[in-house]
């Protein structure tokens, strides 16, 4: 993992269908990857995180919600502090040709 990209776990339960895909597909345009329903991984700079916090908010109207969104730190890299069913532990090693 690059110095300077960290793991996150981005997590969401939004109750509009148009809301939920605009959230979506902006999380997929930082890098990340869907792992389960709701739940998307992937390594996030800190310029990214806070472009995709500020995204976030603007399309969820915070004031006006009862939507919730969870950013994380993550280590599912990390084989010893994670444990998996349903999910091939490579899935979540770093591809050293992908491009963000």
């Amino acid at each position: 993992m690059n110095q300077l990209r960290q793991e996150f776990l981005f997590i969401y339960d939004i109750q509009e269908n148009k809301k939920r895909k605009k959230i979506f597909e902006r999380a997929q345009d930082f890098g990340l990857k869907p792992i389960q329903r709701s739940v998307l991984w992937g390594e996030l700079s800190r310029a990214e995180v806070k472009g995709l916090w500020r995204e976030t908010e603007n399309i969820l109207n915070k004031k006006e919600t009862s939507d919730k969104v969870i950013l994380m730190k993550s280590r599912l890299q990390k084989k010893y502090d994670s444990l998996y069913i349903g999910h091939e532990v490579n899935e979540f090693e770093e591809k050293s040709n992908e491009i963000f």
